[in-house]
Order: C-alpha cells, then structure tokens, then sequence
C-alpha cells in the first residue's frame, strides 16, 4: 500500500466539538442516575480513544482535539442535526460503552471483524492493514517479519492487531520462538518502547504508521508489507438499526458533496479512502 506525506496539521476545534473525559463527566453522571441511554435528540456521543494521528489526536502546537475521525464525526453529526461530543477512554473500553449504551457511536481507527460484528455492527468508511515494524537502530537485525520470531513485539491492547501478531506467530515461528506480544494502552506508548529499542518490533495500522514515518522518517522501518488490506468502521450498537442507517446515509452525502474527499486530503489519506461506504463488510 503506498504510502503519501501527511500534512501537517493546526486546527481550531469547531464550536460544536466537546471533549468529554473518560469518567466523572456531568452526561455520564446524569446516565448513572437514569439508568437511561446517553443518546439525548439534540447529540451524537462518539466513544474515542486519543492518541491515534492523523485519526484523532492532541494537535502538540495548538493543543486542539483534532484528527480526521473528528472532522468527520462532526461533519456526520452536522448533517444529522445533532451535535457531536466526544467521550475518551482507552481502546479497549470502546466495544462496552456502546453495549452499555454509554455512547451512541465509536470512531476510533476499530477495524471492521466478523468476530466484532457478533457484538457490535459497523460503518465502514476507511481502509487500513496491519503494519510490522522496527526501529532504525534494530533495522540490520530484523530485516523480514521471521526475524522478529522469539523477540518481544508490541502493540494497543484491544485491537486486532494482538491477535494478527499471534496467529502470524504460530503459522511462521518455530515452537520455541514463539513472538511474546507485549499490550499497551496506546499508538504513543508503542512508538515510545520501540523508540527506546525496549521491544524488537511492533504492530500497528497502515494509516496511523504512515503519519509516524513521515513526522519520523529517521525513527522507524516497514518489516515487509502489510498483512492485509482491511475496513475501518464505526461502531453502532447491535440492533440500532435507525443509526446505523443514519451514520451510513450522511457519509455518503458527505461523499457526494466533496466533504469526505476534502477531508482525506487534508489529513493526507488519499490512498485510504473508501470506493462506497458499506455496513459489516470486514472479515
């Protein structure tokens, strides 16, 4: 998958944007007292994990919640009449809080499984894969992906990529070699072990990698080519039919009246965008 320079990004939050933190919040406390759902007429409440550029992230110059992710969040909610707020919490948290009903959409880089759509269904409005990599300074040693066979390979715990690493494991390592996945809360926390060369290798997106080598050309190196080609998606909870159908029919209006492109180019994601906006179709 080719890979394009990102550019870089200063954004002012749109008036309509709320970040709201993980816990402790006045719409999670109002919820605690109902019993009742978080999807309230007048919101769209969007489950997040910070963290994953050019997806979502803390702009480090403007200090704005910004991201590709929540340019079109809010550009979905727009078209919905709703405005959109923004829940954080860690990636592994994100699956729950729709079946809790403590947010009415995720948008955080999730890809679109067969497994997930047992529990949760999907917008797919995205392409990415998964990713091996190394640091520069361990480049010599690990030159393919069976080098990093008996090493310690890292990536965000909650994703799929956990399960990748070890089933790519198991199909290519000796026995006694087995890759030893260590999880960590983060994209950031990943890029910092590997940085510090505390781990041989790692794991993350195509699109999220992408954006890394061109802040970090001299830092990081691909091991080979991605795994897959896979879907983003965003998480609507089972049997929410109305907003599934929603999220899907705005996008695709976004997609008609150029937003969806100008958004891609914005954030340098040309080559990740999606032919037609399509619901459950990952494997």
């Amino acid at each position: 998958m080719k890979k394009k320079t990102f550019a870089a990004v200063a954004l002012v939050a749109a008036a309509m944007l709320t970040v709201t933190g993980c816990s402790g919040s006045k719409l999670q406390q109002e919820d605690e007292a109902s019993g009742s759902s978080t999807a309230k007429a007048d919101k769209l409440i969007f489950g997040v994990s910070n963290g994953y550029p050019p997806m979502e992230y803390t702009d480090p110059e403007t200090k704005e919640f910004t991201g590709f992710d929540v340019d079109l969040g809010n550009a979905i909610a727009e078209e919905l009449g709703k405005e959109a707020v923004w829940e954080e919490m860690e990636f592994d948290q994100l699956i729950n809080s729709l079946k809790t009903s403590r947010v009415d959409a995720t948008m955080s880089g999730m890809s679109d499984t067969v497994e997930r759509q047992e529990t949760i269904d999907f917008v797919d409005y995205v392409k990415d894969g998964p990713q091996f990599f190394t640091s520069n300074t361990q480049a010599a040693e690990v030159k393919t992906r069976a080098d990093l066979c008996g090493t310690k390979v890292g990536t965000v715990s909650g994703t799929t990529y956990v399960e990748r690493i070890e089933e790519w494991s198991a199909e290519n390592c000796p026995a006694d070699q087995a890759i030893e996945v260590l999880r960590m809360a983060e994209g950031t926390d990943v890029l910092l072990q590997l940085k510090q060369d505390r781990i041989a290798g790692a794991m993350l997106g195509t699109v999220s990698l992408a954006y890394q080598l061109t802040l970090n050309p001299d830092t990081y190196t691909l091991v080979e080519e991605p795994l897959s080609e896979d879907l983003y998606g965003i998480g609507v909870k089972k049997g929410n039919e109305a907003l599934l159908t929603e999220i899907h029919d705005a996008i695709e209006k976004l997609r008609e009246d150029g937003t969806y492109d100008e958004l891609l180019t914005k954030y340098g994601l040309e080559d990740y965008g999606v032919d037609e906006v399509t619901i459950n179709l990952g494997e």
